[in-house]
C-alpha cells in the first residue's frame, strides 16, 4: 500500500515537473524580442548621439547586439557603443543598447533595422519609426514663450513652466506620431501666477482633468509677464498596448502674434520600456502570429 501511494506521489511530481518544463519551455523566446521605438532626433555637424534601442532576451542567454544596418543608409554599419541591461522580469532580461549615427547630411526615418548580434545570429525586424532631421537653427527672442522649468512626477506625468515673452494666442497644439502618440496621451495647458515655488512639484502638477489634444480647447491667449504651464501624461499600459516600447518626441504648439505665426516646442516626452512578464509573453504570442 505504501509503494502504491508513493508511486502515485511520484507520478505526480513527474506531472508536475514536465508541466512546469512545459511552460518555460513553451515562453522562452526562440530569438531576441525587438522593441519598437518613436523617436524625433536631430543632429548637428552630420552626427547624431544617443539613440536607444530596447530588445528582450531570456535570461539564460549571453549574447549582445554588436551592430545595425538600415536601407535608409545604404552601405553605412552602425556600431552599437554600449550594451545594457536595464532590467529583468521573470524568464526574461530587458536590454538597451546605444547607438550613434555619423555622416548625415538629410532628413532620414529609420522604420526597418537588421540587429547583428555576438552570436552571429542576424534579425531583422520593425523597429517603429526613428526620425533623424537636422538641427533647427533658432533665436530665443523669437519665441513666445520661454520655457525654463520642467520635470516630472512619480506617476510618471511630465510638466513644463514658460514665461511669455510676446503677446500671442496659441491656436494649433501638434503631436509627434499623431496616430500612434494621441490615444495614449492626455494634456493640460494652463495659465498660471506669476509666483510659486520652483522646488514644489507638487505645484506644478496639472490642477485641471487632462485631455487628448484634440479636445483642449483653443485659442489660449498669452500676454507678456504671464507664465504657461504644459503636462502630459503618457499612459504606458495602452501604450505597449498600442505597440509603442520607446517615445522620446516634442509636442509643438502654434502661436498667432499680430500677422506672424510662430511654432515652437511646448514639452518634450520621453518613456522608456519596462515590460512585465506578462506583457512580453502576450507580446511574443502577437509577433508569432504575425500582428505586431
Amino acid at each position: 500500500m505504501k509503494i502504491k501511494t508513493l508511486t502515485i506521489i511520484m507520478l505526480a511530481y513527474g506531472l508536475l515537473f514536465c508541466g512546469i518544463f512545459t511552460y518555460l519551455k513553451s515562453s522562452q523566446l526562440q530569438e531576441p524580442l525587438l522593441l519598437t521605438h518613436y523617436y524625433e532626433k536631430e543632429y548637428f555637424q552630420s552626427t547624431v548621439d544617443y539613440i536607444p534601442l530596447y530588445y528582450i532576451t531570456n535570461q539564460d542567454d549571453h549574447f549582445q547586439l554588436v551592430s545595425v544596418e538600415s536601407e535608409a543608409l545604404p552601405g553605412q554599419m552602425i556600431f552599437v557603443e554600449h550594451d545594457s541591461i536595464t532590467g529583468r522580469e521573470g524568464i526574461y532580461t530587458q536590454h538597451e543598447a546605444i547607438i550613434t549615427i555619423d555622416g548625415l547630411q538629410e532628413e532620414v526615418i529609420l522604420d526597418k533595422l537588421i540587429f547583428h548580434f555576438s552570436n552571429g545570429t542576424a534579425i531583422q525586424g520593425d523597429i517603429g519609426s526613428i526620425k533623424l532631421s537636422p538641427m533647427k537653427d533658432s533665436n530665443p527672442e523669437d519665441l513666445v514663450v520661454h520655457f525654463s522649468t520642467s520635470g516630472s512626477s512619480n506617476t510618471g506625468e511630465s510638466y513644463t513652466v514658460g514665461d511669455v515673452k510676446r503677446d500671442g494666442e496659441l491656436t494649433e497644439i501638434a503631436l509627434p506620431f499623431p496616430e500612434m502618440v494621441e490615444p495614449v496621451l492626455k494634456l493640460d495647458v494652463e495659465k498660471m501666477r506669476r509666483n510659486y515655488s520652483h522646488g514644489n512639484h507638487e505645484q506644478l502638477l496639472s490642477s485641471n482633468e487632462k485631455q487628448s489634444a484634440a479636445d483642449i480647447a483653443l485659442p489660449i491667449k498669452a500676454a507678456i509677464g504671464e507664465k504657461i504651464k504644459v503636462n502630459a501624461v503618457v499612459d504606458k499600459s495602452l501604450m505597449y498596448k498600442n505597440n509603442i516600447h520607446a517615445i522620446e518626441a516634442e509636442i509643438r504648439g502654434v502661436f498667432q502674434t499680430g500677422d506672424e505665426e510662430i511654432e515652437q516646442s511646448l514639452i518634450r516626452i520621453t518613456e522608456q520600456p519596462y515590460l512585465t512578464s506578462k506583457q512580453i509573453k502576450e507580446l511574443k504570442k502577437l509577433r508569432e502570429e504575425g500582428g505586431q
